[in-house]
This record gives C-alpha cells, structure tokens and sequence, in this order.
C-alpha cells in the first residue's frame, strides 16, 4: 500500500514539471538553498535595517518524512554588510556577519551515535536496528528483557523498601530518600549509601546500582557518580566553614526581651497592669498610690456614706429636741 502511495506521488512531481498538474504540486519543493528574511537583533530590534535576505536551505528530500531526513546545509560562507545601531548617538554604523547556506543535502535525523551498544545502525533507512531479535543477552537481576526497547528493562517494584528508603525505576532498586541527603548535609555528615544513615566519617565511596548494560545506564551511573561527587565536596565545605552560633542566640534573647518589655509598657498604658505597674506602685511611697487607683475610689466612697449618716443622725436629734420643745409650749 505505500509502494502505491509513493508511486502515485511521484506521477504527480512528474507530471507538475512538465506542466500536466497546476497547483501545489507544481511548486519546487526540493532541498536547496532560498532566500530567506532573518530578524537581526530579535526581539529588541534596536538595529536598522531590521531584517537581512540571505539563502538558507530548505525544503523536501524527496518522499521521505522530514522525521527521517532532513534538508542541511553542506557549505556555507559569510557575508558582512552594515548597519546602524539605534542605541547609539555617536559611531552608530557598525559591521555585521550572517551565515549564507550556498549548497544543501540531506541527512538522517537519527545518527549512529544515537544507537545503544545493543542497536546497529543502518544507514539506508536512517535508524537504529537491534541486535538481538531471537538470542537476547542475560538481564541482572529484577530486569528483564524488552524486545520493543532492545534494552533490559526494570521488571517491577519490590514489595516494600527499609526505612529511609524508597523505590526507584531506572536503578530498580531501593535508594535513599531525597529528604535522608539532606538531612546529612543539614547536620554537615557523610551518608552511608547502604544504610542511608549520616555518618561523622566515612569512606567516600561512589554509590553504583545493578542495572542494564547498555548505554543509558552507563550515563546514569556517570551521572550518579558526579552527584556524589559534588554532594562530599558540599559537605566538606560546609563542615570547614560551620557557623557560629553564639551571636544569633545572643541576638534572638536580647530581640525576645525587648519584645517583651513593648507588651509590658503597652498593658501599663492600656489598662494599667503588668509587671511595670506592679514595680511602680510596690516602690511608690505615697499610701494612695500604694493601695492603687481601685482603694482609692472605694476609701472616698466609705467617707462619703459617713458624712451621710452623721448628717442623718443630726437631723434626728435636732426632729427630737423640736418635738421636745412643742410639747412643753402645750
């Protein structure tokens, strides 16, 4: 069916060039140089002219998919040209170089250099094929074989993992947890890779994993190491240079007292307590202001209810010696 297709297609290309076919198909879509408008200085546009024409390649190889071939450039030169720079008031010409494709070709998108020890490369059809499609090699443990990959692939989790630990895919195995590195590095200790445990001292060995034997986890295991690496260079560092702690606690009690003494004097102005308060009135000297405000209103409020009854208790004795006196007139 796509022998068909392509052929179809071609008839077409054919009969576009000798004039049979108007349209699309009639267009030269092959690979080769064109002229193009390249933006100079995008996006802040700050040279004139704005844009440069130069040839660049493109276009089709052939019917192949521009996912399995691609048109490239297989020589180029520079041209220089100038232009002014709008940002400068003085000297504003300036020279300028672009890149000018003058031949193109067509190459594969996927290289040999992006095939895995277990792949061979094959030009032709610009892909990668793998090796083993009926004897397939030994997998490590919990790794199996993948027909569809060409790689050994993890076969699954375990059932559980040791504390300060967790699973993980690609080395299909137990490590240990992120939040485990950086307790060590907050305490400024090494991590026992088998234990996940922080450490004083420890030998700086490099944390390997079992895996598959091909080139993914060889780049994951270059990648495991530089990150050890790195992490006992951090914690060295860390540990030569450990902070003092003393002045920020000084700082943090001295910052808590005063905190402390701003409530104290705002109770004293809002409603007359608190501990400064307290002081005032245990050192003051006067006996009002020792008994506080509270004693003072209730002692005028005992001398205002006796000047009551002794004006009372007159008023009695004087109704008594007025009805005294009525009598003896009678």
């Amino acid at each position: 069916m796509a022998s068909t297709l392509y052929f179809v297609v071609a008839l077409q290309i054919i009969f576009a060039k000798v004039g049979f076919v108007d349209g699309i198909l009639s267009q030269d879509i092959g690979c080769k140089p064109r002229k193009v408008l390249i933006p100079i200085d995008a996006p802040r546009y700050q040279f004139f002219p704005r844009f440069a024409e130069v040839f660049r390649c493109g276009g089709a190889c052939s019917t192949l998919s521009p996912n399995i071939q691609q048109c490239r450039a297989a020589s180029w030169n520079n041209l220089t040209g100038q232009i002014f720079d709008l940002s400068r008031v003085t000297d504003p010409l300036k020279e300028a170089v672009f890149e000018n494709h003058t031949s193109c070709q067509c190459e594969c998108v996927v290289k040999a250099e992006d095939c895995s020890d277990n792949e061979v490369y094959k030009a032709e059809q610009c892909n990668c094929e793998c090796k083993y499609e009926n004897d397939p090699p030994p997998c490590p443990v919990r790794f199996t074989w993948s027909p569809f990959q060409c790689k050994c692939v993890c076969g699954g989790p375990v059932l559980f993992c040791p504390s300060r630990q967790e699973w993980n895919h690609d080395a299909c195995d137990c490590v240990c947890t992120q939040s485990a590195v950086e307790n060590c590095k907050y305490e400024n200790k090494y991590l026992n890779a088998s234990t996940c445990l922080c450490e004083e001292q420890g030998p700086q060995v490099l944390v390997t994993v079992p895996g598959p034997p091909n080139k993914d986890f060889r780049g994951a295991l270059r990648e495991t190491a530089q990150y050890n690496h790195a992490f006992i260079l951090l914690l060295q560092l860390t540990a030569a240079k450990s902070m003092d702690w003393g002045p920020i606690l000084i700082a943090m009690v001295v910052e808590f007292i005063i905190l402390v003494v701003l409530f104290d004097l705002y109770l004293l102005w809002r409603y007359n307590k608190g501990c400064i308060h307290w002081i005032v009135v245990k050192c003051s000297r006067d006996p009002k202001a020792a008994r506080g405000p509270e004693s003072v209103s209730l002692a005028n409020g005992n001398s205002e209810r006796a000047d009551e009854t002794r004006n009372s208790q007159q008023y009695a004795t004087n109704l008594k010696t007025f009805s005294k006196s009525q009598e003896s007139v009678v």
